[in-house]
């Protein structure tokens, strides 16, 4: 890969778990050839490689001593070996021909239709419950983006991929899912990868972030109607600084991030005020989308000072997408959508990993203090409703 990257190294975690279930799979054909004996537990066994080491994977034994597996080549530190199978399994999209032609091409073993077939069901089964996981009930803020990437079907196209990362309310974050469904994003698959959340369990998101993309809104309000709809403003300001003139570019966008640091909403909207006498005449149209925008741009305020930069921008997704994209770069195209899933699937489960080690910096302290006042004048109004 690019920048002399082993693909091991991007993905041990996987290679790991793969390797390790193929094992299974091709011990248990085994012994349903050789009825006459057993399973004998496992013994490690460890691949070094240049980008370190792959230890402790599980080789299955048989009762009788004969199952000797030809996955994993007979030579313990076979680096080419390996790696041309992990790549064939990620990268080619694990297909039942791929398979086949490839343990041809690496070990001159000829796999049955039925073998190859089980062999790739095992990446399939895992990158599947892994999409269909259950997930939490509530999410502090949800962050909705797309990106693109060449696909071929009949021929080569850029298609959207849909991605989800959400703040769990103890501040770790979790990438949710990503979807392929096909085509440019539009609201209304948004619409039906909402909907696939509210199926696997999410019943509430405090924040939901996203561009302005026509009708997502009007889906956010209708599936998360609790939600606060926080429209993202980095997105609105790469726009706005593509409408206006080179020269004004700099003051016009900083008179607005004046307007999103202010303490509060109403120094915010004393700013905006500023803002709109300043340039409104200037520039009509881009102003009137700002007053348009203004109250979904300016929810994160409801929020503490401190955790505000968390939630105002889709940067955290896109951050991730950045990444994907980067590890794109030394492949042209996927070959097929299931391809494009399994590339997917090992970037994203890895990511998400890194994600739930850590804790965003000062989230949970804070993020309880805004839901304690948010519940106290909850309970104010309900009283006074009752005394009236």
């Amino acid at each position: 890969m690019k920048d002399n990257t082993s693909i091991l190294e991007l993905f041990f975690d996987q290679v790991k778990q793969i390797l390790e279930k193929m094992l299974q799979e091709e011990r248990q054909l085994y012994l349903e050839s050789h009825p006459e004996t057993k399973g004998n537990g496992y013994y490690s066994r460890d691949l070094h490689l240049p980008c370190g080491e792959l230890r402790a994977i599980r080789v299955p034994r048989s009762r009788d001593g004969g199952f000797k597996t030809r996955l994993l080549p007979e030579r313990r530190r076979s680096i080419e070996e390996t790696e041309a199978l992990v790549r064939a399994l990620i990268m080619a999209g694990v297909s039942t021909r791929k398979i086949g032609l490839v343990f041809k091409q690496l070990y001159g073993m000829n796999l049955s239709a039925t073998t190859a077939s089980r062999l790739s069901q095992i990446a399939e089964q895992e990158i599947t419950a892994w999409r269909q996981r259950p997930l939490e009930k509530q999410y502090a803020v949800i962050f909705l983006d797309a990106l693109f990437v060449p696909l071929k079907r009949d021929r080569v196209e850029k298609e959207a991929v849909y991605v989800a990362l959400a703040i769990r309310e103890d501040g770790r974050r979790e990438i949710l899912g990503y979807w392929l469904p096909g085509g440019v994003e539009s609201a209304e698959n948004w619409r039906e990868i909402l909907q696939e959340l509210r199926e696997r369990g999410v019943e509430r998101a405090e924040f939901i972030v996203a561009d302005g993309l026509s009708g997502l809104k009007k889906v956010i309000s209708e599936l998360f109607p609790t939600a606060y709809y926080q429209r993202c403003l980095v997105h609105m300001m790469r726009r706005s600084g593509a409408r206006v003139r080179q020269r004004d570019r700099e003051a016009i966008l900083g008179d607005f991030k004046r307007v999103y640091q202010a303490v509060n909403k109403e120094q915010a909207l004393e700013h905006f005020e500023e803002l709109v006498r300043r340039w409104g005449k200037i520039y009509p149209r881009l102003i009137a989308s700002w007053k348009e925008a203004l109250a979904d741009l300016l929810r994160f305020m409801k929020l503490p000072l401190p955790i505000r930069p968390y939630v105002y921008t889709t940067n955290a997704l896109e951050r991730v997408n950045k990444e994907i994209k980067r590890r794109l770069k030394s492949m042209e195209q996927f070959q097929s959508e299931a391809s494009a899933e399994k590339y997917l699937y090992a970037i994203l489960q890895e990511t998400n990993e890194k994600l739930q080690q850590r804790r965003l910096k000062n989230w949970e302290y804070y993020y309880t203090i805004y839901q304690e006042q948010k519940n106290n004048v909850t309970v104010h109004r309900r009283v006074e409703t009752q005394l009236t």
